[in-house]
């Protein structure tokens, strides 16, 4: 299932407090355990003392100073007397490996009575215990619940029994460990208060990037690649509402919006060359109609000449229809003439269009840049977090084998960061192919715009030459009205009839290079209407 990036931050979110709540449990335990090795060695360490005036008071019965009756009777006076820990809750007693009490000097009453059936709250025969770790092992730990004096209630204690070979008897000693759990919830509430505070201040941190990122890109990303791709493939939407929208989705929108609008209004324009192309078709036809009908009138005057005087209301008919029809024909070249100033225009409105899709295209590598500030500062937080883990791998490995635990956390954190810095990279690398994908939108814009600004002289050309034939036919008009004048006066003079048909010829002349001049035009606009239609589709294919 594709995550949003919502989703990607709450998991790595949830993934933080995980490591760190079990950072804070790892390390609470390894207090534990660091603590109660130090209350196995402190115990020890008084048993070495016990263990060292044994030995003594042994070397002086091999040396014969005294009696071992003398020396087991001083030892006793030294287990009776000594005390440790600050409510002299620490005191040694004696028993032998029956177990039967030597000397216990808290509870004298238990001297020289077998102890096997002696248990704790928890049914361990703890005297039984002891015989066993001195006789079988030489000496070691029991854990076991006892009376704590001047308090009621059993308390946990760690004892550490001592084989005395010679004498066969079992020193011990031990402390109580109530106060170890004290210490440790106090460590732990201190420790956990630290956890919580930088639950906090890491979910703040990436609650404001969060903000700061989706602010940036105006959306999830996978939907504004998948808009870009659109676009990029030439499948543009309706116009798209801008409002409430920000960053790199605002950015498309726009660009969706201008390149929609811009390819409309090529196409429009296509359209309407194209109409104005068949116009201008029919002006040109009609033009040959003319010319051929006047060219007609001119042969038949030239053998007629004689005939004149009888054809007078036909010429003059004539005449009045060509006049009708140059007419026309203006008016016809004045519209054509129109929709090229029309196309012209939309044309520069197409330039206005690009160039403000090109300020778009700028603005939106600025947003892109942004966002890779802010992925640099996430890099930058991935980076110190693997910085920390490794100190905390540190501090693990010289804990030892304590710090075992804490090390596989440490190790999962920075694997943790490493996942983080690469997630960066894969979008950073990403929008490195947005940038790229805008700006061949650039390029071929700007090629758009070459073309149009090519478009808007060949229009202008085209305008130019329509008011030469507009002009052309106001004066085949001119020359119609004084052909019809001239056969008027026929009846009169009838020796301008050759100056007259002369005219007329020299007309039908000029006509027809004003029809051959117009058929170019007319295939220059064809192909005009071609390139346009190219440059849409160029628009479309190369977005």
């Amino acid at each position: 299932m594709q995550l949003t990036l919502k989703q990607k931050i709450l998991a790595i979110l949830v993934m933080v407090v995980i490591a760190l709540l079990t950072l804070a449990a790892t390390s609470g335990w390894s207090h534990y355990q660091s603590i109660l090795h130090e209350k196995r060695a402190y115990t020890r360490s008084f048993i070495d003392l016990a263990q060292h005036h044994y030995q003594q008071l042994t070397a002086k019965v091999k040396q014969g100073e005294i009696t071992e009756t003398q020396a087991q009777q001083q030892f006793i006076q030294f287990i009776n007397d000594t005390r440790y820990e600050a409510d002299q809750s620490g005191y040694f007693w004696l028993q032998d490996t029956s177990p039967e009490m030597v000397a216990h000097p808290l509870k004298p009453a238990l001297n020289g009575k077998n102890l096997a059936q002696v248990k704790d709250q928890n049914g361990l025969n703890l005297f039984v215990a002891m015989a066993n770790i001195a006789r079988n092992q030489g000496g070691g730990f029991v854990d076991y619940f006892w009376a704590k004096p001047g308090q009621d209630g059993s308390f946990k204690k760690i004892s550490y029994v001592q084989l005395l070979p010679e004498w066969d008897w079992i020193v011990g000693t031990g402390i109580y460990v109530d106060d170890i759990n004290e210490t440790l919830y106090q460590a732990f509430t201190g420790m956990l208060i630290e956890v919580l505070i930088l639950i906090t201040l890491v979910s703040l941190v990436l609650i404001v990037v969060a903000k700061q990122l989706l602010r940036q890109v105006g959306g999830e990303p996978e939907e504004i690649e998948h808009k870009a791709q659109q676009i990029a493939q030439g499948q543009f939407s309706p116009e798209i509402d801008t409002k409430g929208l920000t960053g790199i989705a605002y950015s498309m929108a726009v660009v969706n919006n201008t390149l929609s609008a811009s390819t409309q209004a090529i196409s429009d324009v296509s359209n309407q060359v194209a109409n104005s192309s068949a116009s201008l078709n029919d002006i040109k036809q009609v033009i040959h109609d003319s010319v051929a009908g006047t060219t007609e009138q001119v042969q038949m005057s030239a053998t007629a000449v004689n005939q004149m005087s009888n054809s007078i209301a036909e010429i003059t008919r004539s005449a009045t229809s060509a006049a009708d029809q140059m007419l026309q024909t203006q008016q016809q070249a004045q519209a054509g003439s129109d929709k090229v100033k029309h196309t012209s225009q939309l044309l520069l409105d197409i330039t206005t269009q690009a160039n403000s899709m090109t300020k778009n295209m700028a603005g939106l590598v600025e947003e892109t840049k942004s966002v890779n500030d802010i992925l640099d500062s996430i890099q930058g937080i991935s980076e110190q977090t693997n910085l920390l883990a490794l100190n905390a791998a540190i501090e693990a490995a010289r804990a030892g084998e304590a710090g075992r635990g804490f090390a596989v956390v440490a190790d999962e954190v920075r694997t943790l960061a490493t996942r983080s810095k690469q997630s960066t990279s894969n979008i950073q690398a990403l929008l490195s192919s947005l940038i790229s994908q805008v700006n061949h939108t650039s390029e071929s814009i700007e090629a758009t715009l070459t073309l149009a600004n090519s478009a808007v002289l060949s229009a202008n050309e085209a305008d130019q030459e329509i008011a030469k034939i507009t002009e052309s036919m106001a004066l085949v008009s001119d020359m119609n009205t004084q052909v019809a004048a001239a056969v008027e006066e026929q009846a009169a003079v009838s020796n301008e009839i050759s100056e007259s048909i002369e005219s007329i010829s020299h007309g039908a002349t000029q006509n027809d290079t004003q029809v051959q001049h117009l058929n170019q035009h007319t295939e220059q606009l064809s192909q005009f209407v071609s390139t346009l239609t190219t440059a849409v589709q160029k628009i479309r294919s190369s977005c």
